[in-house]
This record gives structure tokens, C-alpha cells and sequence, in this order.
């Protein structure tokens, strides 16, 4: 990448908060990666039917949750995506986030170190700049229900708003005081995105809104752009972890696959997405009412529960965040779940 593009993207990147790069990616690469996260996901979406199944059961016959989880015809204990929450999450209905292994084809050195993206990142994040998780975000196809995702950032600002902060209006859209980024998201298209598959919606610029950026939007007015991209095979998006976006939905035939590398720098990590959630449960904050509940039970529980660090105590906790992760999915699916059975 010559100097002069790469001062280019890293100004674009800078002003926008998003930047598309084309064709970086080979398709020997993107192929190996994408045939290896189907065949790991697919025994997760046969284990994600048979509980749908189980719960349209439930539903249609008024089977408590209980009842049903503790029914040993459906074995949900047993079932995969409640013993691999650690690395399978679906943070919306039909919208799943998988952590993947530092290990080939997804560690290769043409995604985790592109040439042509690296200089771009170092420029933004520093020389230091580490990469932190390699991802991959799967939408479902629309025979799944799925729907377009809410707006969000994908974690807070670094600091919040505060009262005491010697600097007034630091926020300010204005004339406030804007930081360097501290993570960035590189997505890489693992098949050709158009339109109808499902691609990110980016607010341009909100990675310079304030912590309440509903008032960033509103003064902004005509000249808000929310935008997508549409991608090739092999392209990439780099994006602030403060850019607003959300994903849509994927009215294709097909899932519309995309790995996600997050970069920052060497001191931060991302502790509310991949520290101690489960499942995508979360923490508290960034939850809707139903999965916070769920939540705070867990927590409650506990702080509760004494640890002894015997393998009995060990298994009792385990048995208990799978159970919650169950309540978890059982709330996330049920809408489109009592949809299937009224169109049924």
C-alpha cells in the first residue's frame, strides 16, 4: 500500500468512522475460512432446530419451561449450543456471533495481517495495535424470521459522560474533544453481499457522537447518512467500535457469512461482548428487560452459592447457566416461533 493511499483511507476513515476496502482478501483465503466455519456451525444449527422444535412444542401444548427442560425425552441439557456458549452466541433472533481458535485457515496471515489493511490500522490504532478475537457474524436466511437488527454501538464510549470532568461539553459534537480510536472491527465478506443479503447499516460520522447519541442524530438532521455497502467477495470494512450501525435482514436464500477481526490497542479489551458472557446473554447493561432478568438471576445465584472448587459444585453452576441460557433463547426466539405456529 503506498504512502499516499494509505494517508487517503486512514482520512476517510477518520472523517466517516467506516472505510471499504476492495479486493484485499484472496479468494483461496476467504474459501478456506468459509467452508471451515460451515462445517463447524452446521452441528450448532442442527442443535439450534431441535430446541426450536422442542419449544414449538412447548408453546402449542402449554409445557412450562421447566417441564420441558427437565424432560428427558428432549435432552436439552445435552444439547450442543447450550455446552459451547462460549464460542456460540446469537445475539439476535437468527444472527449469530461465533468465537473462533487463533488456529488455520482462520488465523491465516492474509486476514489477520493484510497488506494492504495493516498499514491502515497501525496508522489509526499505533504501531502497537494488537488483534484482540477472530469472529465470524452469520445472519440467517429469511426462512429464519430474521429481522433488521436494533442501532447500537458495540460497546460504550470509552469515557462516559461525567459531571466532574475539568473539560466542559467534552462530548460536545461540536466542540468537544474527539479521541482516537481505541478498537476497530474488520469485517471481511466470505461471499458477495448485495442489498437483499443482509448487509451492515453504518451511521457515517457517529463515531463522533456522545454517549447519548440520540441528540448527535437529531442535530444532525439533513444531513444524517446511514448507509451499506455492497461487498465482494474477499472486501473489507473497517469500522470504529463507536460507529452506530446495526445489521439487517437477509432476505437471500442463503446465510450471509462475514469474519469479524477486532483490533485495538494493547491496553483495551472488550469485556462486555467477550469477557464473561455466556451464550450472548451479556451483562446487565446491554440488555433488554427479559435477558437482564436472566441475567440478574444468574448473578444472584452466584453470589449465593458458595464455591467450593469441587467438581459437584463445578458441574451444579455449569447445570445452572445452561438452564439460563435456555430462558435466554426460549425469550429471543418466542416471537417468531408463535408467528411459525399461527402461520402453521
Amino acid at each position: 500500500l503506498s504512502e499516499a493511499s494509505r494517508k487517503r483511507a486512514a482520512g476517510v476513515f477518520r472523517r466517516c468512522g467506516v472505510l471499504v476496502m476492495k479486493d484485499v482478501v484472496s479468494e483461496a483465503s476467504v474459501d478456506a475460512f468459509r467452508t471451515a466455519l460451515m462445517k463447524e456451525l452446521e452441528p450448532l444449527l442442527e442443535s439450534r432446530a431441535r430446541v426450536r422444535s422442542w419449544l414449538l412444542h412447548a408453546i402449542k401444548n402449554r409445557v412450562a419451561l421447566d417441564a420441558l427442560w427437565e424432560d428427558a425425552t428432549a435432552r436439552l441439557p445435552d444439547e450442543l449450543i447450550f455446552n459451547r456458549a462460549s464460542s456460540y452466541r446469537e445475539r439476535n433472533d437468527a444472527r449469530i456471533d461465533m468465537l473462533l481458535p487463533f488456529a488455520e485457515p482462520y488465523s491465516n496471515v492474509e486476514l489477520t495481517a493484510n497488506p494492504f489493511v495493516l498499514p491502515v490500522l497501525r496508522s489509526l490504532l499505533g504501531s502497537r495495535a494488537v488483534l484482540k478475537s477472530i469472529n465470524a457474524v452469520v445472519a440467517l436466511n429469511r426462512s429464519h424470521g430474521i429481522q433488521d437488527q436494533h442501532w447500537h454501538r458495540d460497546t460504550g464510549l470509552l469515557f462516559a459522560d461525567d459531571d466532574d470532568q475539568h473539560i466542559s461539553d467534552v462530548h460536545d459534537r461540536q466542540r468537544g474533544v474527539h479521541l482516537p480510536p481505541y478498537a476497530i472491527n474488520m469485517f471481511v465478506a466470505l461471499r458477495d453481499v448485495g442489498a437483499s443479503d443482509g448487509p451492515t447499516e453504518f451511521t457515517l460520522g457517529s463515531h463522533q457522537w456522545s454517549e447519548t447519541w440520540a441528540e448527535d442524530e437529531e442535530a444532525a438532521g439533513d444531513s444524517l447518512v446511514d448507509t451499506t455497502f455492497a461487498l465482494e467477495k474477499g472486501s473489507v470494512v473497517l469500522f470504529d467500535y463507536r460507529t452506530v450501525h446495526r445489521g439487517t435482514r437477509n432476505d437471500g436464500e442463503r446465510e450471509r457469512p462475514l469474519a469479524m477481526l477486532v483490533y485495538g490497542r494493547e491496553w483495551w479489551s472488550d469485556v462486555v461482548n467477550y469477557g464473561q458472557n455466556y451464550g450472548g446473554i451479556g451483562t446487565v447493561d446491554s440488555l433488554d428487560s427479559p435477558a437482564r432478568a436472566v441475567w440478574q438471576a444468574k448473578e444472584q445465584y452466584s453470589s449465593m452459592a458458595k464455591v467450593d472448587n469441587d467438581e459437584d459444585e463445578e458441574q451444579r453452576q455449569q447445570e445452572f447457566k445452561k438452564k439460563k441460557l435456555f430462558e435466554f433463547f426460549a425469550r429471543l426466539w418466542a416471537r417468531q416461533l408463535v408467528a411459525q405456529l399461527r402461520q402453521d
